[in-house]
C-alpha cells in the first residue's frame, strides 16, 4: 500500500497582503456605510434650519341682513425634513378704510433694498378680532402641536362687521416654534391698549432654539 502524501500550501506574503487589504476595504466600506446611513438619517437633518410655511387666506360673504361675514383660514405646514413643535400663535384682524388724499413716501436704497410709494394710507385701523393660542412649550400643558414633515396646523375663526364698513382687513399675525422637544420658554402674554394680543418675551428667546416668524401688514380686500 502507497504511502499518502499531504500537500501544504502556504500564502505567500504578497496574497497575505491582498487579503488583509480586502479585509480592510470591506471594513471601510461597511463604516462609510453606516456612516452615511447615520449623516443622511439623523445628522443632516438635526443640523438643517427648520422649513415652517404659514399661510393666511381671508374671505367674506354677505349675510342676510346685509352685514358680511369675514372667515380667516390659518394653515402652517412643516416643509422640512424634522418635526417641529409650535409654541404660540397670535392673529390680530383690524378693519381697515383708506384716506382720500394720496401720499408720498421714499425709503432711501439700503443694502439694495428701496421703497417708493404714493397711495392712499390707511386711516384709524379699528379692531375687529384678536385671538392668542399658547401651547405646550409656551407653558400651557393642555395644549401641544407636533408637526411631522409634510404635515400643517390647520386653523379658522370668523367675525361679522357692518355692511360697507370697511374697504380691507389687515392682519397682525406671530408664530412660534421650535425642533426642541420638551422645551420650555418664559413667554408671556400682554394685551395693548385697543385689545390685540402679543408675545411680549418671544424676541428675547430667539437664538436658543426658539424661531418666531411674523407679519405686521398684511391687506386682504373685503
Amino acid at each position: 500500500m502507497g504511502r499518502e502524501l499531504h500537500v501544504h500550501s502556504h500564502p505567500s506574503g504578497v496574497e497575505h497582503w491582498r487579503h488583509l487589504i480586502e479585509i480592510v476595504a470591506l471594513a471601510v466600506a461597511a463604516f462609510w456605510g453606516l456612516y452615511v446611513f447615520v449623516y443622511q438619517e439623523r445628522i443632516k437633518p438635526a443640523n438643517e434650519p427648520p422649513e415652517f410655511q404659514p399661510a393666511f387666506t381671508v374671505e367674506h360673504a354677505t349675510l342676510r341682513g346685509g352685514e358680511e361675514l369675514v372667515k380667516v383660514d390659518i394653515s402652517a405646514k412643516n416643509a422640512g425634513s424634522e418635526p417641529l413643535y409650535v409654541g404660540g400663535l397670535i392673529v390680530n384682524a383690524y378693519g381697515i378704510r383708506f384716506g382720500s388724499s394720496r401720499h408720498v413716501h421714499l425709503d432711501a436704497p439700503r443694502n439694495g433694498d428701496a421703497d417708493f410709494s404714493s397711495a392712499l394710507l390707511p386711516a384709524h385701523p379699528s379692531l375687529l378680532y384678536s385671538m392668542a393660542r399658547s401651547f405646550q412649550p409656551f407653558g400651557n400643558p393642555n395644549s401641544f402641536i407636533n408637526l411631522q414633515p409634510a404635515t400643517a396646523y390647520q386653523g379658522s375663526f370668523a367675525f361679522a362687521v357692518p355692511s360697507a364698513a370697511f374697504e380691507a382687513v389687515k392682519l397682525e399675525w406671530v408664530i412660534c416654534f421650535s425642533k426642541l422637544t420638551n422645551r420650555r420658554w418664559p413667554v408671556s402674554l400682554k394685551q395693548h391698549r385697543d385689545g390685540s394680543f402679543w408675545f411680549e418675551d418671544s424676541a428675547a428667546n430667539t437664538g436658543t432654539g426658539l424661531i418666531c416668524y411674523d407679519e405686521r401688514d398684511a391687506y386682504y380686500p373685503l
